[in-house]
């Protein structure tokens, strides 16, 4: 075999070992890959973004209201969970903008809540509505082991928004219903994997409620 020759074999040997080794390199990457984009949707159009997975669908009860906004009817708790099913980033925020006009007393109410939720017995919360004192709850579920820190308000809001900040395992909820926002403080969970979900549903016996969600947006957040 000539020298020539030998040399164009060991280059294409080497390309192609290059390009396997390429390929391995690829698939790790695309496998342990986080999103660091911002992620904000307005529920503007006729369908809902495929970045939403919705748990206990009661397709009745919730609808793009003429192409601009999501339109909840309250129903059955745990019905309607809009689970966001893309990569979040390992630190993150989580907001909601909602419309509503929340009725009820005691434990007949409507409630409205942000969370990050592992499964059923596993998650945190922020939620708003009438329920005793409890018109906003900042909520962790541990094995179904519930703790909660409660406000008062004088009055429930028609337009308010709810967020949580995620710091590695340290989770922050907060509230606005106008003066900006509000602190209920921190809570800590450790080994939470959960996805952010939002939703809404009633409590005990009282009428439905329509509830608009004006949008939702995600945003990484960079430890200083």
């Amino acid at each position: 075999m000539s020298q020539v020759a030998g040399d164009d074999l060991m280059s294409k040997l080497l390309k192609s070992c290059l390009v396997f080794c390429f390929c391995l390199l690829s698939d790790g990457a695309d496998a342990q890959t986080d999103s660091n984009n911002e992620f904000r949707d307005d529920f503007v159009g006729k369908s809902l973004n495929p970045a939403w997975q919705v748990s206990g669908e009661d397709r009745d009860r919730w609808a793009l209201l003429d192409g601009d906004h999501l339109l909840i009817i309250s129903g059955k708790e745990g019905a309607n969970k809009f689970v966001f099913t893309p990569t979040t980033p390992k630190d993150y925020s989580i907001e909601i903008s909602v419309s509503a006009e929340l009725r009820g007393h005691s434990t007949n109410a409507n409630r409205v809540y942000l969370g990050v939720e592992q499964d059923n017995d596993n998650g945190i919360y922020i939620g708003i509505g009438p329920s005793y004192n409890e018109y906003i709850s900042f909520t962790k579920v541990v094995k179904k082991d519930a703790s909660k820190v409660v406000a008062d308000l004088d009055k429930l809001p028609s337009e308010f928004k709810l967020k949580i900040v995620r710091k590695d395992v340290q989770f922050e909820a907060l509230y606005d219903i106008g003066n900006g926002w509000i602190s209920m403080g921190k809570q800590f969970f450790i080994g939470l994997k959960g996805k952010p979900l939002f939703g809404a549903f009633n409590q005990g016996s009282v009428a439905d409620a329509g509830v608009h969600i004006n949008y939702f947006q995600l945003t990484p957040e960079t430890t200083p």
